[in-house]
């Protein structure tokens, strides 16, 4: 069983602890921070409302619209020191930074996406995988889904990633693909420890993917996005923890509430039977000794201390947003370039159409998912993916980029309207197949705000 499906069915709290939940799914009353532009104040009225429903703990929203900044919001019903300076756990919104920093090796000739990961790592070119590309590996067809062996998360920290520990399980792993005559199989955690094993070998210093991004995109921006945290840092930032209830506890809060729609999400997941987020028992646990794993061990010090360029990211919204603003405008901000015209091209070209979670993705050769099965408008039907369940994919909007989180984060841009998107919450609603509250929020602000549909 992987570490999120086993988050989902070991997830407990005292009841100290299950006092923060006590008014979960039932109105609340925040104090809405930060500042919106003329003509966005919709967005503002869409994210309080996620609170007034008792969806939300604590939240960021952040737009850009062609290089302004128009929605930088945030609020909480639990802390008060919380603020957009705040970062947390984006979960898989880190795979489209890992993503802009493979193309920026793309970018300087380092590699190329139809290299095979044995050029660059021979080790890794055994048991079967001498023939898995780069663009095999990020657009999640590397038949790495997970591994068989598992991980100590020391050896993720900065300082040990050279020696290889990752690098080695890995290097020993035989590929193994659907029955269902596709590729595609979803690499929640594997994607990342592959890449940055191919990325430390090419990048000339032998920086890592978060050592490279620090450097090279967070501190050119000025913001605050991690792809591993040192402990002293740690102690300087305010960082939120990432919470979430067990399958029950969702339950049982939803029927205090008489929430229907929270239930009937409920059912729908556990019905399921398909891959998910949250759902995938043929995985086993990535790392050994998390203790009693769950939110616990992904908000310590070692998790964060960790390059997870999966799963691991600590941002806020208004940096994330920085970054899909940059993305927006061709990989470049006013002076300072991140991609050149054909490296951001390269990025975003070469969709595949495949599945997952049951809905439609296409995947450029770069990684990130294009939305081509999403709405051009508010009053569109959306499609509905496998099995007839709406998914969060069918109502992003069409053409965008990106990728979204575990639980409910979207980390999105649009380069033919020129906006950046990035939405996170501290409640994980691991049911909700839609991403509502992020999804909410983005269509409020292309499609009405932004004053034009998307037409592609």
């Amino acid at each position: 069983m992987n570490i999120i499906s086993y988050v989902v069915s070991v997830v407990k709290y005292s009841p100290v602890e299950l006092d923060k939940f006590s008014n979960m799914f039932t109105r609340q009353n925040v104090d809405v921070k930060g500042t919106v532009e003329n003509g966005y104040e919709k967005v503002k009225e869409v994210f309080e409302n996620n609170f007034k429903n008792g969806e939300e703990l604590s939240a960021q929203v952040c737009v850009y619209k062609k290089g302004e900044k128009v929605v930088d919001l945030w609020a909480s019903s639990l802390s008060p020191s919380y603020s957009g300076d705040t970062v947390q756990t984006i979960w898989s919104s880190t795979k489209n930074l890992t993503a802009l920093a493979m193309a920026m090796m793309v970018d300087k000739g380092l590699l190329a996406y139809s290299d095979l990961v044995a050029q660059h790592w021979p080790e890794f070119g055994q048991n079967g995988k001498q023939e898995i590309t780069i663009a095999d590996v990020l657009r999640h067809e590397g038949g790495l889904p997970f591994f068989s062996k598992q991980m100590d998360i020391e050896d993720s920290w900065p300082e040990n990633i050279s020696k290889n520990g990752v690098g080695s399980i890995i290097e020993e792993e035989e590929p193994s693909f659907p029955a269902n005559n596709t590729r595609r199989e979803y690499h929640a955690i594997t994607r990342g420890f592959v890449l940055q094993e191919v990325f430390r070998r090419v990048e000339p210093t032998g920086r890592s993917i978060g050592q490279f991004l620090k450097e090279q995109v967070f501190e050119p921006l000025d913001v605050d996005v991690f792809i591993g945290m040192d402990e002293n840092r740690q102690k300087e930032m305010n960082i939120a923890d990432v919470e979430m209830l067990a399958d029950k506890d969702v339950e049982d809060a939803a029927r205090k509430a008489a929430r229907e729609d929270v239930l009937k999400q409920l059912n729908k997941f556990r019905t399921y039977v398909g891959e998910t987020e949250g759902k995938r028992p043929d995985h086993k646990e990535a790392w050994k000794n998390t203790g009693a794993g769950g939110m616990g061990w992904w908000n310590g010090v070692p998790a964060r201390r960790a390059e997870i360029p999966s799963a691991g990211g600590l941002a806020s919204a208004r940096g994330l947003a920085a970054v899909a603003n940059m993305m927006a405008l061709g990989g470049k901000v006013g002076e300072k370039t991140f991609l050149k015209p054909n490296g951001w091209k390269e990025m975003h070209a070469h969709t595949t159409e495949g599945d997952t979670f049951g809905m439609k993705t296409f995947y450029t050769q770069g990684g990130v998912n294009h939305y081509q099965d999403g709405c051009q408008s508010m009053e569109d039907v959306p499609n509905l993916g496998e099995g007839g369940i709406l998914q969060y994919g069918q109502l992003v909007p069409k053409g965008m980029y990106g990728w979204g989180g575990y639980g409910g984060s979207l980390f999105l841009w649009d380069p033919v309207q020129e906006i950046g998107f990035a939405y996170i919450p501290t409640y994980l609603a691991w049911y909700d197949k839609e991403k509502q509250r992020g999804t909410r929020l983005l269509r409020e602000a292309v499609f009405k705000c932004a004053g034009q549909n998307i037409l592609n």
